[in-house]
């Protein structure tokens, strides 16, 4: 994530702790102690789980300091509008989402059986595990509930139109749905995983490739390939596209962490080497 001029991330080759990377491309440690997952940047703060799932910590980038705000396990955190939004993740009890204000108080129970979901629009989508997994919304506070089809979404994305996501019941195809009348309609009928929603694109782990990185347009279907290779943590910032290749590629890259310009549409190496050390 891009915070000022610097990028933020979570480095898997020193037990995830939390790295930055500066304007000259040199990498070093911000923090260490625990994992750092599923992170949202609200202001100079930094709101992430200690573990998938994990306990949620407020990490300030200013004075370096950590501190615990909800001591439960929780996953899929979402930071919006003075609120966290999260799912409790424990065994005996998982599904249930959450909402508390920043520093963890005033939580309110708003869903019983929740698989993942996103927010926007003054409103939380999600899918309903108690309801066939149905596609769902509800007013952030948990209430008008109501369903809005079938569709098994996952990786569920919201543009001021439409909404977008992968369909677990229909072989991971991509669908987009119209807010305004809710009409669906299915826009990739590839595997599409790890869905990315940036400025009318939608990047994807094309998984009927086997992970290549495909980019389509959520209006105009216009679909491009970008990358070759096993590719995860799909990153949109800007004109770049941020991912990692898990495995060597068949044209010969590297495992590693990789930028792809799309305004030159090139790809180049970033933070490769620090990979091949750690692998060597």
């Amino acid at each position: 994530m891009k915070y000022k001029d610097d990028y933020l991330y979570t480095n898997s080759l020193d037990y995830d702790h939390l790295y930055i990377v500066d304007q000259e491309g040199k990498n070093y440690s911000v923090a260490g102690g625990h994992y750092y997952y599923e992170m949202n940047l609200y202001g100079d703060d930094i709101y992430y789980t200690s573990g998938a799932p994990g306990w949620i910590w407020k990490f300030s980038i200013e004075n370096k300091t950590n501190k615990i705000i909800v001591m439960d396990l929780a996953s899929n955190l979402i930071v919006s509008n003075n609120r966290m939004f999260y799912i409790r993740s424990r065994d005996n009890d998982w599904g249930k989402l959450y909402s508390c204000n920043l520093n963890g108080k005033d939580r309110r129970l708003l869903a019983e059986n929740v698989g993942n979901f996103c927010v926007d629009h003054g409103m939380i989508f999600y899918c309903d595990s108690e309801n066939n997994n149905s596609l769902t919304c509800m007013q952030v506070n948990g209430e008008e509930k109501r369903k809005i089809n079938s569709s098994y979404a996952r990786d569920i994305n919201a543009t001021d139109r439409f909404l977008v996501y992968f369909d677990h019941n229909r072989e991971d195809k991509m669908f987009r749905l119209d807010l305004e009348d809710e009409t669906e309609e299915c826009i990739s009928a590839n595997a599409c995983w790890n869905l990315n929603l940036s400025d009318g694109w939608v990047y994807y782990r094309n998984q009927t490739e086997h992970g290549n990185l495909y980019r389509i347009h959520c209006e105009s279907g216009e679909e491009q390939k970008i990358a070759d290779g096993n590719i995860v943590d799909i990153n949109v910032i800007g004109n770049n596209v941020y991912f990692r290749r898990v495995i060597v590629a068949e044209d010969g890259h590297p495992v590693g962490y990789y930028k792809f310009d799309l305004e030159n549409w090139e790809e180049e190496e970033w933070l490769i080497e620090e990979w091949r050390r750690g692998n060597s």
